[in-house]
């Protein structure tokens, strides 16, 4: 009798989950991007902190600057910017406080702070970095935004991999580069430019794609905007939009490449116009890149780092990547020509992009976890991983189907290892300034004191509580302010 009982209970229960189940497939089915893009921002925002820089300040700052003022200049933070103790993220020229960062990302984001804006104006909430209340939202704004950069670069390289494979081998693609990736720990948790460089360029490469299979005027129009943004965002990065300037020109179409050139000149005009006019050169506050570079025999050595060094290596905190390479050599097997251009354009690009960091003497990027330099490579990695990983599905051998995948299992589960400690457990151990790896590089290389372990074993770090206290009154604040309002 109980058997018959809870054997009932089951059935009963299975009658009111399957429903459940179905929906949530359809729901999930029928707006694949909405929940992919759901997951992503959901999982970077776990951690319920930002994993901040000093370097992101002034793009934290620069919108509210654009909605208050109507300016690109910091000047109404001035006060607070003189209270850091050493303010090398911004410029003061001709009496401005300005940016030592373009400003594509800040200016990118800044509709995305509009409605908090609106509800800051409404509370009578002071834009003033004194204020405890208004330094919490530009911390929540900062991660809320840099998660939604990542995880809209995650939807673009799962549309391209898509495109190019299956859907079911995007879905995998694109999880590994966003959970297995410093696009997790580096472009998610702060406003760094990378975000911004995965992002443009994931678009970029869908959009050719996507030409490829129906071309359209308006491809080449989105082509040259993006491209514009891109070169501008961040200039030691412009290497690969490269590959998509040539394949505009084997297009051999006139016309359309008048319209590409004819948006980068539009899209790039404003920030040429703003780096000239306050910084009087093209680069910006990155003029200054190429005191920092050194062509010795060093590079390498910094060019092994850069892939191999047990604290910055890209293929020790993203092994996974490794098969990246076996995936370049099935370009061949792609039928389209311009897109196998694309590609394998693309690759050549990544190599002169690490080569060119090689030379730069702080080629470990200084206090970050992983290799935060290469993190503008990692779309393009993963879509050479998604077609491996598509050609070894269709591999009649099973043994050794088996043995790649299974290699390839261990590599993501440490890939994703790695990263779930930077999201949760970095900066504890303090490694990066005990003792300060900046004056201390010979570090990087030290195996028995990684970054990731030692990170790992201080354990995680504890969440921002003012992240709940920002939802709780001031967020709170603004919701009687409203209901008062109404009731008016």
């Amino acid at each position: 009798m109980k058997f018959t009982l809870n054997t009932r209970k089951v059935l009963e229960f299975n009658r009111i989950l399957n429903p459940l189940q179905n929906c949530l497939r359809m729901l999930v089915s029928k707006h694949e991007l909405i929940s992919l893009f759901t997951l992503f921002f959901l999982v970077y925002n776990l951690n319920m902190r930002s994993i901040i820089s000093g370097d992101t300040l002034p793009t934290s700052l620069l919108p509210f600057c654009i909605l208050e003022h109507r300016c690109v200049n910091l000047d109404s933070f001035g006060a607070y910017i003189e209270t850091i103790n050493n303010p090398y993220m911004f410029r003061q020229i001709d009496g401005h406080y300005l940016s030592q960062y373009p400003i594509v990302t800040p200016l990118i984001i800044t509709p995305l702070y509009l409605v908090t804006y609106i509800l800051l104006k409404i509370s009578s909430c002071p834009i003033d970095m004194f204020n405890p209340s208004f330094q919490s939202i530009v911390l929540l704004m900062e991660k809320l935004s840099a998660s939604s950069i990542a995880s809209l670069s995650c939807i673009f390289v799962y549309l391209s991999i898509k495109n190019l494979t299956n859907k079911k081998i995007g879905i995998i693609s694109a999880l590994i580069y966003g959970f297995g990736t410093d696009t997790w720990t580096i472009s998610s948790q702060a406003l760094w430019q990378h975000g911004t460089v995965e992002l443009l360029l994931a678009a970029m490469i869908y959009i050719t794609i996507k030409n490829e299979l129906l071309e359209n005027k308006l491809n080449y129009v989105f082509l040259g905007f993006l491209s514009g943004l891109y070169i501008l965002n961040r200039p030691s990065d412009s290497i690969l939009a490269l590959p998509v300037i040539l394949y505009i020109f084997l297009k051999m179409n006139k016309e359309n490449i008048k319209w590409f050139f004819a948006l980068v000149i539009i899209s790039g005009s404003f920030l040429l116009i703003y780096n000239i006019y306050y910084f009087g050169n093209f680069l910006g506050g990155y003029s200054s890149l190429s005191d920092g570079m050194e062509l010795n025999m060093e590079v390498l050595s910094r060019l092994v780092g850069l892939l191999f060094s047990p604290s910055r290596g890209l293929f020790i905190y993203t092994p996974v990547f490794l098969f990246s390479v076996f995936g370049y050599l099935t370009i061949k097997d792609l039928p389209n020509e311009k897109l196998r251009f694309l590609l394998y354009a693309l690759g050549l690009a990544c190599i002169l992009e690490i080569m060119v960091y090689s030379i730069f003497f702080w080629w470990w990027g200084g206090h970050c976890y992983g290799p935060r330099y290469l993190t503008g490579i990692l779309p393009v990695l993963a879509i050479y991983l998604g077609l491996y990983m598509n050609k070894v599905s269709k591999e009649p051998n099973r043994y050794f189907k088996f043995l790649i995948f299974g290699l390839i299992g261990v590599f993501i589960i440490w890939s994703l290892f790695v990263q779930f400690v930077g999201a949760f457990y970095y900066p504890m151990g303090n490694w990066d300034s005990k003792p300060n790896v900046d004056e201390n590089p010979q570090r990087l290389w030290d195996w028995n004191d990684t970054q990731i372990m030692r990170s790992f074993h201080a354990g995680p770090y504890a969440y921002d509580s003012r992240w709940i206290l920002l939802f709780h009154h001031g967020f709170g604040n603004i919701y009687n302010k409203i209901t008062k309002i109404s009731n008016y």
